[in-house]
């Protein structure tokens, strides 16, 4: 290999012939070695990697920067092929380069070589062809070590890669715009979000464009508030789409500043919370009829207190009082009247706690029979004009006018919930009417039978008629303190009235009182069978004398009441305190004509025993007596095995129409 001049052992060489005294002019040859020697000062000390190849890639030279960036010693490299550094798959590519150069081009490129220790190295090269010593074209290489800015490079990638999988993947509309909202950038989820085709059909739209009109305000508003603090968290704005539906976002946003520390783009992120609020406004509302709820069950408790207290009153104290031996007949039938009074009062209240728990359970059933309108609501009629007088308010005037022929007015229905409901709107209407009418009555429309009651009363106030209905509601709380009453009453009658298939709506028409209407289907029949409406009242005197029935009651009070008003008839009693002494006695008494079976019973409840009885007498009549009250539990009855039903509290009329039946 030639040698090339200015090796490093020459550098301090002189040349004692050439030297002169001090002023001598020099010589060509002393200027050439100057020469040398600075360009190999500047070869050996630049910051520059420098490589010399001859025309087939033999490593020629190169300086200590070169030696540092590929990490081989001076000695190593000298006289090798270039190809010692080159990577395996790019070797095949050398002389093709090689020739590139030599023909005169300069080639800039950045290459990856490997070093001494087998790792990469990444070098920006600049490469040209030189003539060397000896006349042959060689390749002259300057080099850079950019592998940290290569690493630099590749990881700002790769973070460009991962923010821009985030933004893409991301559930939340994310877009970049400038100051003024024009759009710059947004993600696939922000474009689904507004409903477009593409990010392309979104980039024509501005900020505003988006926001819902009557948000527009908030909106600059949010703005500014952005511009002055840098950021904005969890703003609310009420967006529309591109169908023009809307929806609510939290918004997110940041100032983007520029180099020079102005703010020149704003980067935002919009979560669809449309289902969040929702909810939240469902909580905040639930929350609100909670404390209401809650504000209507304390007052509701007070006044049940006084509610119960005040026909309890009634009762105890007049019964205190007839144990007065002064008191004379008619002040004892006057305490009488007054405690049969408000012992009906106390069951009223009880039987519409029980109504409501049993519509709030769903244990309601509906029992329809046949019947006649007209006749049931002329019992309604004549009832109602008893209390009537009895309240003392014989200066209004009651009416009740019926809507069809008697002869069209039989249909099937359930007619006690049918009285329920007319007799809760009727006590409302004579509770709040001081002068001028009441009246009630009905009319086929549509194949539904439209029943009203309707008054000149104290009305019901406007801003009241949506809440009439709802439980534990009054029109006017004051009222329950001057009237009475457990504001349970209309609520009863509306979901009785749902029940049965109709509706119930108070009239906003009535210029004075209140007018109540509902509706029920007119399920017309050919026939009504008259025995099953009819009312056997007590004769004078009763003579069952010939019969036995077993009364099976485990509380002596009930027992002693039952036995008491069946005195005069010369029947004969037996009494079993339990299911399991009335099995018993059925089995040794073979001649009972009737059990009154209670169903809440010790050691063996009413249900269990009749089933027992049933399994040795199938012929003797047994009457339920339960306190569980409605004819839901009739069918319960029934079905252990009961021939009939007689709901407690037991009314001395109800008792011998049931035993008239029965012992006939």
């Amino acid at each position: 290999m030639n040698k090339i001049p200015g090796k490093s052992e020459d550098l301090n060489r002189g040349d004692s012939e050439g030297k002169n005294v001090a002023g001598r002019n020099k010589t060509n040859e002393e200027l050439i070695k100057e020469s040398v020697y600075q360009y190999r000062l500047l070869f050996e000390l630049s910051p520059t990697g420098i490589l010399i190849e001859d025309n087939n890639g033999n490593i020629l030279d190169m300086n200590p920067e070169f030696c540092k960036i590929i990490g081989y010693k001076r000695e190593e490299l000298l006289g090798r092929n270039i190809s010692i550094i080159v990577p395996e798959e790019y070797r095949s590519e050398i002389q093709k380069r090689i020739n590139f150069i030599l023909a005169g081009n300069v080639l800039y490129s950045i290459v990856t070589n490997i070093k001494k220790d087998g790792s990469e190295v990444f070098m920006e090269l600049r490469e040209t062809s030189f003539y060397l010593p000896d006349g042959t074209k060689g390749i002259l290489v300057i080099c850079n070590d950019i592998t940290e800015r290569k690493k630099a490079e590749k990881a700002l990638k790769q973070s460009e890669n991962l923010y821009r999988s985030l933004v893409e993947t991301s559930p939340e509309g994310i877009s970049l715009g400038d100051l003024d909202g024009n759009l710059i950038f947004i993600n696939d989820q922000k474009v689904a979000l507004f409903g477009y085709e593409n990010q392309e059909e979104l980039l024509k739209k501005s900020v505003y464009d988006l926001i819902d009109e009557s948000e527009i305000e908030k909106a600059k508003a949010l703005s500014q508030e952005l511009i002055q603090k840098g950021y904005i968290n969890n703003a609310q704005i009420k967006f529309k789409r591109k169908d023009g539906s809307f929806f609510y976002g939290e918004i997110r946003a940041k100032l983007i500043y520029d180099e020079k520390g102005n703010p020149s783009k704003i980067i935002d992120v919009i979560s669809d919370i449309t289902d969040r609020k929702k909810y939240l406004d469902q909580l905040k509302e639930a929350k609100i009829k909670a404390e209401e709820s809650d504000r209507l069950k304390s007052a509701f408790l007070a006044n049940m207190s006084h509610e119960i207290r005040t026909p309890l009153n009634g009762i105890l104290g007049f019964a205190e009082l007839l144990k007065d031996e002064s008191i004379t007949e008619g002040q004892r039938r006057e305490f009488l009247d007054i405690i049969n009074s408000s012992g009906r009062q106390l069951l009223n209240l009880i039987n519409d706690i029980i109504d409501l728990s049993k519509i709030e359970t769903g244990q309601i059933e509906l029992i329809e029979t046949e019947c006649n309108i007209n006749s049931l609501l002329n019992e309604v009629y004549a009832f109602f004009q008893s209390i009537k007088k009895d309240s003392g308010k014989d200066n209004i005037e009651f009416r009740f006018k019926p809507g069809i022929k008697d002869a069209e007015s039989d249909v099937k229905i359930d007619s006690f919930r049918l009285k329920q409901i007319l007799n809760n709107l009727l006590s409302n209407a004579l509770k709040f009417t001081h002068q001028g009418y009441i009246e009630f009555g009905y009319r086929l429309i549509d194949n539904y039978l439209e029943f009203y009651v309707k008054d000149t009363g104290i009305g019901v106030p406007k801003e009241s008629m949506n809440i009439i209905f709802e439980r534990f509601r009054q029109a006017d709380d004051s009222h329950s303190r001057i009237y009475g009453g457990t504001g349970l009453g209309l609520s009863i009658c509306k979901a009785l009235v749902e029940l049965m298939g109709g509706d119930i709506m108070l009239s906003e028409n009535e210029k004075e009182g209140a007018k109540f209407i509902f509706r029920l289907p007119y399920n017309k029949v050919s026939f009504v069978n008259q025995e099953a409406k009819k009312i056997i009242n007590e004769p004078e005197s009763w003579n069952w004398s010939n019969k036995k029935i077993l009364v099976v009651e485990d509380d002596f009070n009930n027992f002693l009441f039952i036995r008491t008003i069946l005195k005069k008839s010369g029947i004969k009693i037996l009494r079993a305190e339990n299911g399991f002494d009335a099995v018993e006695i059925t089995k040794n008494e073979p001649d009972i004509d009737l059990i009154m079976m209670d169903i809440q019973l010790p050691k063996m409840n009413g249900y269990e025993a009749t089933r027992e009885i049933r399994k040795f007498n199938n012929n003797i009549c047994i009457i339920a007596q339960t306190a569980h009250a409605f004819y839901e539990d009739k069918n319960k009855c029934i079905a252990a095995g009961c021939t009939d039903y007689l709901p407690k509290p037991i009314e001395k009329e109800m008792l011998f129409a049931m035993l008239e039946k029965y012992l006939a």
